[in-house]
């Protein structure tokens, strides 16, 4: 979906060890890219969110960033679970 896709933007989500993990994808006229970012969710004491804002990051396809995306959601779960 390089080049000018029709759809301009694009998402997934996930359970991952208790936290629900959406990763998304938004489609740049300006610089035929894709850009990624992920929310995070979850519950302890009471409901938190976290977004990751993975601005430096460019991709060729959607499905490329939504990857990148989750991935990066799952590594800011595991190293927030770790301390």
């Amino acid at each position: 979906m390089a080049g000018n896709p029709t759809r301009k933007a694009a998402m997934a989500s996930a359970l991952y060890k208790n936290h629900i993990i959406v990763s998304a994808a938004n489609y740049s006229k300006d610089t035929a890219e894709w850009k990624a970012w992920a929310s995070i969710s979850w519950c302890d004491t009471r409901q938190r969110l976290h977004t990751l804002k993975l601005v430096d990051e460019r991709f060729r396809t959607a499905e490329e960033a939504k990857n990148f995306a989750m991935k990066a959601g799952q590594i800011w779960v595991d190293e927030r679970l770790v301390v």
